[in-house]
């Protein structure tokens, strides 16, 4: 009635139907004339039904994969340019665990399986590449952050055991002396078209005012005040959480130079016919570009060319350290100094940009002395009388 065939024996021998489409127990070469079997229609979905991974699934590389997620859950409280750099830190990091998984030092380079005994062992592999020790330390930050996102608190222990790196201060600030910056100056006002134009106003902007770089580069045309002669910081470090915005004071050994590239810039967006722009440092490098803000790593490569033409190795932070220094020796109190790089504390400012060099405190250290000895010899009253008897 149902199109079954009752089977009453006793044996393992499924029920047989009419259909042959649905017989799984019938070879294909044993299947009725025009009919398909359940093995060949078995075969036909195995053969073209693609792969799918399970939601937990994370493929070959679940490092990366965790690392798109942690880059994804960073944005909203970090900036663009600290995410690539962190970013860039993180995937080296991995090609280092990468190599020490195939030499089989590591057991896993999955960031949610590494044990305190792999992240020593990369540790002990940085340290045997003569990395500096605040670089040493830099990976370190940047992993143990990678690591507790993952939710694996092996780095955090090993911090509370006090065995991660831990940056040094007390080695001398990197600034460039007097005469490398004159050069840097006098090279960057000679590059030609606009990237020499952008070059040597950032280069002389950045080390008189002490800006950070994202600062300047993001910054817009309406933020220079040239009645009042000041340059309000829009984006500031940490402006999505810690961060505030400021107005700082341009100095007037510097405004002719914003005159002048202001002039430089309108002729520049003329040429162009652009109307409407509102970067302070619009990129018209190429006759494509319509004056966007520029990205960092246009930026940085402009810089290389500078560094080529000039034969002076530096970053835009040692410009801004390059402010404080050079100020702090010529004696602006350190109040000052901290002040105008706009750091909550002058412990920041000592420990990173401008203190008191060693030669000069030794200076005053050994004047302070002169002046006012201790005792003098063949003095008729020396500062500590020794009365007798006592």
């Amino acid at each position: 009635m149902y199109g079954h065939v009752l089977n009453t024996s006793f044996d393992n021998t499924p029920p047989r139907h009419d259909n042959a489409e649905d017989e799984q127990d019938i070879l294909p070469e044993m299947a009725p004339s025009g009919k398909a079997t359940g093995h060949q229609k078995h075969e036909r979905k195995r053969k073209y039904k693609p792969r799918t991974r399970g939601a937990r699934s994370l493929g070959r590389y679940p490092f990366h994969a965790y690392l798109k997620q942690y880059i994804q859950d960073c944005k909203h409280r970090k900036a663009e340019n600290t995410l690539w750099q962190e970013e860039r830190t993180l995937r080296r990091i991995h090609d280092h665990f990468a190599e020490l998984k195939a030499q089989g030092r590591v057991s896993s380079s999955n960031p949610k399986k590494m044990t305190e005994k792999d992240v020593k062992e990369f540790l002990y592999y940085i340290q045997q590449l003569n990395l500096h020790i605040n670089t040493q330390a830099k990976y370190s930050q940047y992993l143990q952050s990678f690591l507790t996102f993952c939710e694996n608190p092996c780095m955090s222990r090993l911090k509370l055991r006090k065995e991660l790196p831990r940056a040094r201060h007390d080695q001398e600030i990197r600034v460039l002396s007097e005469e490398e910056i004159e050069r840097l100056l006098n090279i960057a006002d000679q590059l030609p078209g606009w990237k020499g134009t952008v070059m040597s106003f950032a280069v002389r902007f950045y080390f008189y005012t002490g800006l950070r770089a994202g600062e300047l580069r993001t910054a817009h045309l309406v933020d220079i005040d040239t009645f009042k002669w000041t340059f309000y910081v829009r984006h500031p470090k940490g402006e999505k959480t810690w961060g505030s915005k400021a107005t700082i004071p341009i100095i007037p050994h510097l405004r002719p130079y914003v005159v002048e590239y202001l002039e430089k810039r309108e002729k520049r967006l003329q040429e162009r016919g652009i109307e409407k722009c509102d970067a302070l440092l619009p990129n018209l490098n190429l006759k494509k570009d319509r004056g966007q803000f520029y990205i960092a790593q246009t930026f940085l490569k402009m810089r290389y060319e500078l560094i080529e033409a000039s034969g002076v190795n530096f970053d835009f932070r040692v410009l801004r350290r390059c402010c404080g220094q050079f100020l702090r020796d010529r004696d602006v109190p350190i109040d000052a100094v901290s002040k105008i790089l706009r750091h909550q504390t002058t412990r920041t400012t000592e420990l990173y940009y401008a203190r008191i060099r060693d030669t000069k405190a030794y200076a005053e250290i050994e004047d302070a002395w002169s002046r006012r000895p201790l005792a003098s010899r063949g003095a008729e009253k020396p500062l500590i009388e020794i009365v007798p008897g006592k």
